[in-house]
Protein backbone atom coordinates (compact mmCIF):
# COMPACT_ATOMS: atom_id res chain seq x y z
CA UNK A 1 0.00 0.00 0.00
CA UNK A 2 2.84 2.40 0.64
CA UNK A 3 6.56 2.97 0.62
CA UNK A 4 9.11 3.31 3.39
CA UNK A 5 10.53 6.81 3.82
CA UNK A 6 13.11 8.38 6.05
CA UNK A 7 11.89 11.36 8.00
CA UNK A 8 13.89 14.54 7.63
CA UNK A 9 16.72 15.00 10.14
CA UNK A 10 15.53 12.37 12.65
CA UNK A 11 16.50 9.27 10.71
CA UNK A 12 13.38 7.48 11.91
CA UNK A 13 11.56 5.19 9.50
CA UNK A 14 7.86 5.75 9.00
CA UNK A 15 5.27 4.36 6.61
CA UNK A 16 3.77 6.92 4.21
CA UNK A 17 1.41 6.62 1.28
CA UNK A 18 2.94 7.86 -1.95
CA UNK A 19 1.16 10.59 -3.86
CA UNK A 20 0.25 9.82 -7.46
CA UNK A 21 3.25 9.67 -9.79
CA UNK A 22 1.95 12.58 -11.84
CA UNK A 23 2.37 14.79 -8.76
CA UNK A 24 5.81 13.84 -7.48
CA UNK A 25 7.99 11.16 -6.02
CA UNK A 26 8.18 11.81 -2.30
CA UNK A 27 11.62 10.24 -2.00
CA UNK A 28 12.84 13.39 -3.75
CA UNK A 29 10.39 15.90 -2.31
CA UNK A 30 12.60 18.98 -2.33
CA UNK A 31 11.27 22.45 -2.72
CA UNK A 32 12.27 24.34 -5.82
CA UNK A 33 15.78 25.74 -5.70
CA UNK A 34 17.11 23.99 -2.62
CA UNK A 35 19.24 21.62 -4.66
CA UNK A 36 21.43 24.56 -5.69
CA UNK A 37 21.35 26.72 -2.58
CA UNK A 38 20.97 24.48 0.44
CA UNK A 39 22.61 21.22 -0.51
CA UNK A 40 19.53 19.38 -1.75
CA UNK A 41 17.54 19.34 1.51
CA UNK A 42 13.94 20.25 1.87
CA UNK A 43 13.06 23.51 3.55
CA UNK A 44 15.73 23.96 6.23
CA UNK A 45 14.37 26.64 8.53
CA UNK A 46 17.66 27.32 10.29
CA UNK A 47 19.49 27.60 6.98
CA UNK A 48 16.91 30.12 5.81
CA UNK A 49 17.51 32.13 8.97
CA UNK A 50 21.30 31.93 8.67
CA UNK A 51 21.58 32.70 4.97
CA UNK A 52 18.41 34.70 4.41
CA UNK A 53 18.42 36.88 7.52
CA UNK A 54 21.87 36.68 9.05
CA UNK A 55 23.80 37.24 5.81
CA UNK A 56 21.62 39.47 3.64
CA UNK A 57 21.37 43.13 4.61
CA UNK A 58 18.22 43.75 2.56
CA UNK A 59 16.42 40.80 4.10
CA UNK A 60 17.46 41.85 7.59
CA UNK A 61 16.22 45.39 6.94
CA UNK A 62 12.83 44.20 5.69
CA UNK A 63 12.14 41.84 8.59
CA UNK A 64 13.51 44.29 11.15
CA UNK A 65 11.33 47.14 9.84
CA UNK A 66 8.16 45.02 9.85
CA UNK A 67 8.81 43.53 13.28
CA UNK A 68 9.95 46.78 14.90
CA UNK A 69 6.85 48.55 13.63
CA UNK A 70 4.56 45.67 14.63
CA UNK A 71 5.78 45.49 18.22
CA UNK A 72 4.86 49.16 18.73
CA UNK A 73 1.19 48.37 18.02
CA UNK A 74 -0.65 47.82 21.34
CA UNK A 75 -2.38 44.53 22.12
CA UNK A 76 -5.27 45.08 24.51
CA UNK A 77 -7.93 43.00 26.25
CA UNK A 78 -11.58 43.95 25.81
CA UNK A 79 -14.73 42.65 27.48
CA UNK A 80 -17.25 41.76 24.78
CA UNK A 81 -19.98 41.48 27.41
CA UNK A 82 -19.47 45.10 28.42
CA UNK A 83 -19.34 47.13 25.18
CA UNK A 84 -15.70 46.17 24.55
CA UNK A 85 -14.50 47.86 27.73
CA UNK A 86 -10.71 47.75 27.95
CA UNK A 87 -9.46 45.44 30.71
CA UNK A 88 -6.24 46.59 32.39
CA UNK A 89 -5.98 44.19 35.31
CA UNK A 90 -6.58 40.60 36.22
CA UNK A 91 -5.07 37.20 35.51
CA UNK A 92 -5.36 37.31 31.71
CA UNK A 93 -3.90 40.82 31.67
CA UNK A 94 -0.92 39.58 33.68
CA UNK A 95 -0.35 36.72 31.23
CA UNK A 96 -0.42 39.10 28.27
CA UNK A 97 2.16 41.37 29.95
CA UNK A 98 4.70 38.50 29.94
CA UNK A 99 3.25 35.92 27.55
CA UNK A 100 6.31 33.75 26.91
CA UNK A 101 9.79 32.64 27.81
CA UNK A 102 12.64 32.33 25.32
CA UNK A 103 15.89 30.57 26.20
CA UNK A 104 15.20 31.11 29.90
CA UNK A 105 14.22 34.79 29.67
CA UNK A 106 10.69 36.00 30.31
CA UNK A 107 9.48 38.12 27.40
CA UNK A 108 7.34 41.24 27.60
CA UNK A 109 4.49 41.64 25.12
CA UNK A 110 6.68 43.70 22.77
CA UNK A 111 9.56 41.23 23.00
CA UNK A 112 7.18 38.34 22.38
CA UNK A 113 5.80 40.01 19.25
CA UNK A 114 9.34 40.71 18.03
CA UNK A 115 10.54 37.13 18.53
CA UNK A 116 7.45 35.32 17.28
CA UNK A 117 6.93 37.43 14.17
CA UNK A 118 10.62 37.14 13.27
CA UNK A 119 10.39 33.34 13.26
CA UNK A 120 7.01 33.31 11.50
CA UNK A 121 8.05 35.73 8.75
CA UNK A 122 11.36 33.99 8.11
CA UNK A 123 10.38 30.33 8.31
CA UNK A 124 6.60 30.28 7.99
CA UNK A 125 6.50 28.39 11.30
CA UNK A 126 6.09 29.32 14.96
CA UNK A 127 6.41 26.72 17.70
CA UNK A 128 5.27 27.57 21.24
CA UNK A 129 5.11 25.03 24.04
CA UNK A 130 2.39 25.65 26.61
CA UNK A 131 3.47 26.81 30.05
CA UNK A 132 1.40 25.16 32.76
CA UNK A 133 1.44 25.68 36.52
CA UNK A 134 0.86 22.65 38.70
CA UNK A 135 -2.66 22.59 40.11
CA UNK A 136 -3.86 25.39 37.82
CA UNK A 137 -6.36 24.78 35.06
CA UNK A 138 -5.31 26.74 32.04
CA UNK A 139 -2.27 27.81 30.05
CA UNK A 140 -0.12 30.47 31.67
CA UNK A 141 1.85 31.40 28.56
CA UNK A 142 4.32 29.91 26.11
CA UNK A 143 7.87 28.71 25.80
CA UNK A 144 9.11 29.80 22.39
CA UNK A 145 11.10 27.07 20.64
CA UNK A 146 13.39 28.16 17.76
CA UNK A 147 11.94 27.06 14.43
CA UNK A 148 15.29 25.71 13.23
CA UNK A 149 15.58 22.97 15.87
CA UNK A 150 12.12 21.37 15.80
CA UNK A 151 10.24 19.21 13.29
CA UNK A 152 6.63 18.01 13.18
CA UNK A 153 6.17 14.23 13.21
CA UNK A 154 3.52 12.95 10.81
CA UNK A 155 1.37 9.85 10.81
CA UNK A 156 0.50 7.64 7.86
CA UNK A 157 -1.88 10.14 6.31
CA UNK A 158 -1.86 13.36 4.35
CA UNK A 159 -5.19 14.37 5.88
CA UNK A 160 -4.21 14.66 9.54
CA UNK A 161 -1.91 16.90 11.52
CA UNK A 162 1.21 16.23 13.54
CA UNK A 163 1.07 13.69 16.35
CA UNK A 164 4.18 15.10 18.02
CA UNK A 165 7.19 17.34 17.49
CA UNK A 166 10.84 16.36 17.71
CA UNK A 167 13.30 18.84 19.22
CA UNK A 168 16.99 18.63 18.27
CA UNK A 169 18.86 20.30 21.09
CA UNK A 170 22.66 20.47 21.38
CA UNK A 171 22.90 17.73 23.96
CA UNK A 172 19.83 15.64 23.33
CA UNK A 173 16.76 15.00 21.23
CA UNK A 174 13.33 14.79 22.77
CA UNK A 175 9.69 14.71 21.65
CA UNK A 176 6.85 17.06 22.58
CA UNK A 177 3.32 15.75 22.18
CA UNK A 178 0.96 17.65 19.91
CA UNK A 179 -1.34 18.66 22.79
CA UNK A 180 1.57 20.34 24.59
CA UNK A 181 2.55 22.66 21.77
CA UNK A 182 1.01 25.29 19.52
CA UNK A 183 2.21 25.23 15.91
CA UNK A 184 1.24 28.40 14.05
CA UNK A 185 2.18 28.41 10.37
CA UNK A 186 1.55 29.77 6.92
CA UNK A 187 -0.34 27.38 4.67
CA UNK A 188 1.95 25.13 2.65
CA UNK A 189 0.11 23.39 -0.22
CA UNK A 190 3.33 22.07 -1.76
CA UNK A 191 4.19 18.37 -1.78
CA UNK A 192 6.86 19.07 0.79
CA UNK A 193 4.20 20.75 2.94
CA UNK A 194 2.03 17.62 2.79
CA UNK A 195 4.96 15.45 3.76
CA UNK A 196 6.55 17.61 6.45
CA UNK A 197 3.51 19.41 7.93
CA UNK A 198 5.61 22.58 7.99
CA UNK A 199 4.45 26.03 6.91
CA UNK A 200 5.82 27.56 3.74
CA UNK A 201 8.50 30.15 4.37
CA UNK A 202 8.21 33.32 2.26
CA UNK A 203 11.97 33.01 1.76
CA UNK A 204 11.49 29.57 0.25
CA UNK A 205 8.82 30.86 -2.13
CA UNK A 206 11.21 33.63 -3.20
CA UNK A 207 14.35 31.53 -3.02
CA UNK A 208 15.77 32.58 -6.39
CA UNK A 209 15.19 36.25 -5.56
CA UNK A 210 16.87 35.76 -2.20
CA UNK A 211 19.84 34.03 -3.78
CA UNK A 212 20.02 36.69 -6.48
CA UNK A 213 19.99 39.44 -3.86
CA UNK A 214 22.78 37.76 -1.90
CA UNK A 215 24.81 37.21 -5.07
CA UNK A 216 24.39 40.86 -6.08
CA UNK A 217 25.56 42.01 -2.65
CA UNK A 218 28.61 39.75 -2.91
CA UNK A 219 29.30 41.00 -6.44
CA UNK A 220 29.06 44.62 -5.32
CA UNK A 221 31.52 43.92 -2.53
CA UNK A 222 33.97 42.39 -5.01
CA UNK A 223 33.49 45.30 -7.42
CA UNK A 224 34.26 47.83 -4.70
CA UNK A 225 37.23 45.81 -3.50
CA UNK A 226 38.64 45.62 -7.01
CA UNK A 227 38.02 49.27 -7.82
CA UNK A 228 41.46 49.97 -6.36
CA UNK A 229 42.86 48.84 -9.73
CA UNK A 230 42.08 51.46 -12.34
CA UNK A 231 44.40 50.51 -15.21
CA UNK A 232 46.87 48.10 -16.79
CA UNK A 233 50.67 48.32 -16.82
CA UNK A 234 52.25 46.96 -20.00
CA UNK A 235 55.46 47.23 -22.11
CA UNK A 236 56.23 50.72 -23.36
CA UNK A 237 57.42 50.28 -26.97
CA UNK A 238 57.92 52.62 -29.85
CA UNK A 239 57.05 51.94 -33.45
CA UNK A 240 60.53 50.62 -34.12
CA UNK A 241 60.18 48.13 -31.26
CA UNK A 242 62.54 49.83 -28.81
CA UNK A 243 61.80 49.90 -25.08
CA UNK A 244 62.01 47.62 -22.12
CA UNK A 245 60.79 44.11 -22.78
CA UNK A 246 58.95 42.66 -19.79
CA UNK A 247 59.24 38.88 -19.54
CA UNK A 248 56.63 36.82 -17.75
CA UNK A 249 58.87 36.53 -14.70
CA UNK A 250 59.55 40.25 -14.57
CA UNK A 251 55.86 41.05 -14.98
CA UNK A 252 54.98 38.72 -12.11
CA UNK A 253 57.54 40.33 -9.82
CA UNK A 254 56.28 43.82 -10.66
CA UNK A 255 52.69 42.75 -10.05
CA UNK A 256 53.50 41.09 -6.74
CA UNK A 257 55.37 44.16 -5.56
CA UNK A 258 52.60 46.66 -6.18
CA UNK A 259 49.35 44.69 -5.90
CA UNK A 260 49.10 45.42 -2.19
CA UNK A 261 49.66 49.12 -2.87
CA UNK A 262 47.01 49.60 -5.54
CA UNK A 263 44.25 47.25 -4.35
CA UNK A 264 41.66 48.10 -1.75
CA UNK A 265 38.80 50.46 -1.02
CA UNK A 266 41.17 53.15 0.25
CA UNK A 267 42.98 53.11 -3.12
CA UNK A 268 39.90 53.85 -5.25
CA UNK A 269 40.85 55.96 -8.30
CA UNK A 270 44.51 56.13 -7.21
CA UNK A 271 47.48 55.42 -9.51
CA UNK A 272 50.72 53.81 -8.34
CA UNK A 273 53.92 55.12 -9.95
CA UNK A 274 56.80 52.85 -10.88
CA UNK A 275 60.25 53.64 -12.34
CA UNK A 276 59.90 50.95 -14.99
CA UNK A 277 59.42 51.94 -18.62
CA UNK A 278 55.76 51.10 -18.88
CA UNK A 279 52.63 52.68 -20.21
CA UNK A 280 49.28 53.18 -18.45
CA UNK A 281 45.89 52.24 -19.93
CA UNK A 282 42.85 53.77 -18.24
CA UNK A 283 40.15 51.31 -17.14
CA UNK A 284 36.57 51.94 -16.07
CA UNK A 285 33.62 49.97 -14.82
CA UNK A 286 32.22 47.72 -17.53
CA UNK A 287 28.61 47.77 -18.67
CA UNK A 288 28.09 44.36 -17.05
CA UNK A 289 29.37 45.78 -13.75
CA UNK A 290 26.89 48.62 -14.02
CA UNK A 291 24.10 46.12 -14.71
CA UNK A 292 24.94 44.29 -11.49
CA UNK A 293 24.64 47.54 -9.55
CA UNK A 294 21.31 48.32 -11.20
CA UNK A 295 19.95 44.84 -10.46
CA UNK A 296 20.37 45.38 -6.71
CA UNK A 297 17.32 47.64 -6.66
CA UNK A 298 15.23 45.11 -8.59
CA UNK A 299 15.97 42.21 -6.24
CA UNK A 300 15.32 44.41 -3.20
CA UNK A 301 11.88 45.32 -4.55
CA UNK A 302 11.11 41.66 -5.16
CA UNK A 303 12.12 40.79 -1.60
CA UNK A 304 9.82 43.50 -0.27
CA UNK A 305 6.98 42.17 -2.41
CA UNK A 306 7.40 38.76 -0.74
CA UNK A 307 6.33 40.39 2.53
CA UNK A 308 3.69 42.70 1.01
CA UNK A 309 5.52 45.94 1.81
CA UNK A 310 6.89 48.68 -0.41
CA UNK A 311 10.63 49.02 -0.94
CA UNK A 312 10.13 52.76 -0.53
CA UNK A 313 8.81 52.19 3.00
CA UNK A 314 11.49 49.70 4.03
CA UNK A 315 14.63 50.65 2.12
CA UNK A 316 14.01 54.27 1.12
CA UNK A 317 14.00 53.12 -2.50
CA UNK A 318 13.96 56.27 -4.66
CA UNK A 319 12.19 54.45 -7.50
CA UNK A 320 8.81 56.14 -7.92
CA UNK A 321 9.14 57.82 -4.55
CA UNK A 322 7.27 61.05 -3.94
CA UNK A 323 6.16 62.91 -0.84
CA UNK A 324 2.55 61.97 -1.50
CA UNK A 325 2.98 58.20 -1.76
CA UNK A 326 5.01 57.80 1.44
CA UNK A 327 1.87 57.85 3.64
CA UNK A 328 0.24 55.34 1.30
CA UNK A 329 3.28 53.06 1.54
CA UNK A 330 3.09 53.21 5.34
CA UNK A 331 -0.62 52.51 5.31
CA UNK A 332 -0.08 49.61 2.89
CA UNK A 333 2.53 48.09 5.23
CA UNK A 334 0.04 48.11 8.09
CA UNK A 335 -2.93 46.88 6.07
CA UNK A 336 -1.16 44.21 4.00
CA UNK A 337 1.55 42.92 6.34
CA UNK A 338 1.75 44.16 9.91
CA UNK A 339 -1.87 43.95 11.05
CA UNK A 340 -2.68 40.61 9.32
CA UNK A 341 0.36 38.98 10.93
CA UNK A 342 -0.42 40.48 14.33
CA UNK A 343 -4.01 39.28 14.08
CA UNK A 344 -2.76 35.80 13.19
CA UNK A 345 -0.58 35.83 16.28
CA UNK A 346 -3.32 37.26 18.52
CA UNK A 347 -5.92 34.87 17.14
CA UNK A 348 -3.70 31.98 18.13
CA UNK A 349 -3.28 33.45 21.63
CA UNK A 350 -7.05 33.79 22.00
CA UNK A 351 -7.58 30.21 20.90
CA UNK A 352 -4.88 28.76 23.17
CA UNK A 353 -5.20 30.92 26.27
CA UNK A 354 -8.15 33.33 26.23
CA UNK A 355 -10.80 30.78 25.25
CA UNK A 356 -10.00 28.33 28.10
CA UNK A 357 -9.79 31.31 30.48
CA UNK A 358 -13.27 32.44 29.46
CA UNK A 359 -14.70 28.95 29.89
CA UNK A 360 -13.20 28.67 33.37
CA UNK A 361 -14.31 32.14 34.53
CA UNK A 362 -17.56 32.48 32.57
CA UNK A 363 -16.30 35.64 30.88
CA UNK A 364 -16.10 36.88 27.31
CA UNK A 365 -12.72 38.58 27.09
CA UNK A 366 -10.72 38.93 23.90
CA UNK A 367 -7.24 40.17 22.98
CA UNK A 368 -7.31 42.51 20.00
CA UNK A 369 -4.88 44.59 17.95
CA UNK A 370 -5.47 48.22 18.87
CA UNK A 371 -5.16 50.29 15.70
CA UNK A 372 -6.77 53.44 17.09
CA UNK A 373 -3.44 55.22 17.58
CA UNK A 374 -1.82 54.27 14.27
CA UNK A 375 -1.44 57.60 12.51
CA UNK A 376 -1.23 56.10 9.03
CA UNK A 377 -4.70 54.58 9.44
CA UNK A 378 -6.38 57.61 10.98
CA UNK A 379 -6.51 59.53 7.70
CA UNK A 380 -9.18 57.20 6.34
CA UNK A 381 -11.21 57.49 9.51
CA UNK A 382 -11.04 61.30 9.33
CA UNK A 383 -12.04 61.23 5.67
CA UNK A 384 -14.95 58.95 6.51
CA UNK A 385 -16.06 61.25 9.34
CA UNK A 386 -15.83 64.29 7.04
CA UNK A 387 -17.80 62.46 4.38
CA UNK A 388 -20.47 61.47 6.89
CA UNK A 389 -20.73 65.07 8.07
CA UNK A 390 -21.17 66.32 4.51
CA UNK A 391 -23.82 63.68 3.92
CA UNK A 392 -25.57 64.51 7.16
CA UNK A 393 -25.63 68.23 6.33
CA UNK A 394 -26.93 67.50 2.82
CA UNK A 395 -29.59 65.09 4.07
CA UNK A 396 -30.70 67.68 6.61
CA UNK A 397 -31.27 70.10 3.73
CA UNK A 398 -33.32 67.47 1.88
CA UNK A 399 -35.45 66.72 4.95
CA UNK A 400 -36.26 70.44 5.30
CA UNK A 401 -37.21 70.85 1.65
CA UNK A 402 -40.74 72.21 1.04
CA UNK A 403 -41.90 68.99 -0.62
CA UNK A 404 -43.79 65.89 0.34
CA UNK A 405 -42.25 62.67 1.67
CA UNK A 406 -42.17 60.96 -1.73
CA UNK A 407 -40.18 63.84 -3.21
CA UNK A 408 -37.66 63.68 -0.38
CA UNK A 409 -37.35 59.92 -0.81
CA UNK A 410 -36.70 60.27 -4.54
CA UNK A 411 -34.05 62.96 -3.87
CA UNK A 412 -32.24 60.77 -1.35
CA UNK A 413 -32.29 57.85 -3.78
CA UNK A 414 -31.03 60.00 -6.66
CA UNK A 415 -28.37 62.11 -4.89
CA UNK A 416 -27.10 59.72 -2.21
CA UNK A 417 -27.79 56.36 -3.91
CA UNK A 418 -29.90 55.04 -1.04
CA UNK A 419 -32.28 52.20 -1.75
CA UNK A 420 -35.99 52.92 -1.31
CA UNK A 421 -36.32 51.24 2.09
CA UNK A 422 -33.38 53.17 3.57
CA UNK A 423 -34.55 56.48 2.09
CA UNK A 424 -38.07 55.87 3.45
CA UNK A 425 -36.68 55.22 6.94
CA UNK A 426 -34.57 58.39 6.82
CA UNK A 427 -37.53 60.52 5.81
CA UNK A 428 -39.74 58.82 8.38
CA UNK A 429 -37.25 59.23 11.25
CA UNK A 430 -35.84 62.52 10.15
CA UNK A 431 -32.29 61.19 10.62
CA UNK A 432 -29.64 59.37 8.62
CA UNK A 433 -28.87 56.27 10.66
CA UNK A 434 -25.77 55.53 8.58
CA UNK A 435 -23.98 58.64 9.89
CA UNK A 436 -24.89 58.39 13.56
CA UNK A 437 -21.73 56.46 14.50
Amino acid sequence: MGNIFKTLFSGETVQKHALPNELTNLTDSKLLGFGNLFGGKGQDDQKLINDGYGSNVSMYSIINKIVTTAKSVPLIIVDENNDNEVIDKGELFDILKTPATYRGDRLSTNEWVEATLTYLLLTGNLYQRYLMISGFRGIQGYELIPSGIIEPKAVNSYLTGATAFQVYDKQKQFPISADELSHLKYINPTTYGFDSLKGLSPLQAGLFTLKGSTDVQKALSVLIENQGVRGILSNESGRSGEGVRMTEGVAKRIKDSIVGKIRGVDKVNSVHVTSASVKYTQMGMSSSDLKIIESAGLTDRQLCSMFSVSSRWVLNDPNGSTYNNLPEDTKGAYVNSIIPNLEKLVGNFNSDITKPYNLKNNTKLKVIVDTSEIEALQKNQKELADKNKVNADGISVVLNMPTDASGKIETLMSVYSYDEDTATKIVGNGTDESTED
